[in-house]
């Protein structure tokens, strides 16, 4: 394993990037700018690009056998007639694994860490099978399932991403919609029209930007709904969300920003904080990062004066909770990434059940007491994740029709 050479994690996703032929004009940048820094940089980029010098950290991995596996694996399929996957994937499964170890992460097994199963017994993976998000009654269903999705105050559903636009809302409202998000206007919004309502819809493996008429600025989630209007005319700043976002609420004493969930209302002022409140976990999760806020029931029995560091659980058959909270992992998804720290199976795959919009099932009970460490990127496509898991893990799996099937390997 490296002892010695160390890069930044973002750095290290930007390299991983390039080697998938994955990377944006703009980071590409970023990376040549890192690589052309100093020497020591440059000949650490020759040796990433190396796939022979990839394989070889691989095989330095704690676990010999899992390594030696891994790296058999890279060299059949690059090699005479066992190719089964493309030279430049199988580039990226040696070199992308090799650059998450020298970024300082937790690394084991490859890129997951499998704690003792004895251990891992005395907790209890979660027995509910994650579940898509179901649209909002609130909302209607957005017209494809892979776009992120507006729907304007007259019905109209408009495709956001793809074709960057200038709309105009019912009221006046300016809508002008690029390539990194939606941000509202109202300087020719008519006075006496009232606002309307607006509803922003992400699919799976998607996030979303945009930026409330009053200044406020909201990350969506994936298989997440939010719901407000184009201008706050009233007392309050009311938004309703399915889902999970984080919010960079812009300061207004006078008038408080609420956001109504499921199980759920949150107050602030002016703050930083991520809420996660999908329906299918029945469970509310608010984190705070910055300033004040307060969080209250639905039904208005319990509530809580939230500091920051804290984050609020919310649920509709027992108390309401406050937990120490890890910045870290709670913004996460915002950052790109998956993060697991000693977590479950059950757990982990939930989490990607919710990101990718598949259901997870155990076909053997025992594989969910596996718990695992380690970071990796969100991928759009699930199937790099899961090659990497099987590959590095005593657990196989198999994907048909939505359903995503998980088992360990019988020998």
């Amino acid at each position: 394993m490296i002892k010695d050479d160390h890069i930044d994690f973002k750095i290290a996703a930007l390299i991983d990037k390039y080697l998938r032929n994955d990377i944006q004009e703009e980071e590409l940048l970023v990376l040549e700018k890192w690589r052309e820094a100093n020497h020591t940089h440059a000949q650490l980029w020759e040796r990433l690009t190396n796939v022979d010098y990839a394989g070889n950290q691989l095989q330095q991995w704690p676990d010999d056998s899992r390594s030696d596996a891994l790296w058999l694996h890279v060299q059949r399929a690059t090699t005479g007639k066992q190719r089964r996957l493309p030279l430049k994937r199988i580039f990226a499964y040696a070199a992308a694994l090799a650059v998450f170890a020298m970024a300082g992460l937790s690394v084991y097994y490859g890129v997951f860490q499998q704690a003792d199963p004895l251990s891992a017994a005395h907790r209890e993976p979660s027995e509910t099978a994650p579940q898509q998000m179901t649209v909002p009654e609130i909302l209607v269903p957005p017209a494809a399932a892979n776009e992120i999705t507006l729907i304007m105050g007259d019905g109209k559903t408009v495709a956001l991403g793809d074709n960057p636009d200038l709309l105009h809302e019912q009221d006046g409202t300016q809508i002008t919609e690029t390539g990194s998000g939606l941000a509202y206007a109202t300087e020719k919004r008519s006075a006496q029209l009232p606002a309307v309502m607006n509803t922003v819809i992400t699919p799976v493996a998607r996030t979303y930007h945009l930026t409330l008429a009053d200044g406020t600025r909201v990350w969506l989630n994936a298989v997440s709904a939010i719901r407000y209007p184009t201008a706050f005319d009233g007392e309050e700043r009311r938004v309703t969300l399915k889902g999970e976002a984080y919010f960079e609420v812009a300061h207004d004493r006078d008038k408080p920003f609420i956001v109504v969930t499921e199980q759920s209302q949150i107050k602030v002022l002016g703050t930083r904080f991520n809420v996660k409140s999908y329906p299918e976990d029945k469970t509310d999760r608010t984190a705070l990062l910055d300033g004040s806020l307060r969080v209250s029931s639905r039904q208005g029995t319990q509530s809580t004066l939230l500091q920051p560091g804290y984050e609020a659980v919310v649920t509709s058959e027992a108390a309401m909770v406050v937990n120490k909270a890890d910045a870290r992992k709670v913004l996460a998804w915002k950052d790109g990434l998956f993060i697991f720290e000693n977590e479950s199976l059950a757990s982990l795959m939930h989490e990607l059940a919710t990101w990718y919009g598949i259901k997870a099932h155990f076909a053997d009970n025992e594989v969910k007491n596996y718990h695992f460490t380690g970071r990796l990127q969100r991928y759009t496509d699930i199937q790099f994740l899961l090659d990497v898991i099987a590959e590095t893990s005593k657990v196989q799996f198999t994907l048909r029709n939505g359903i995503l099937s998980i088992d360990k390997i019988h020998q």
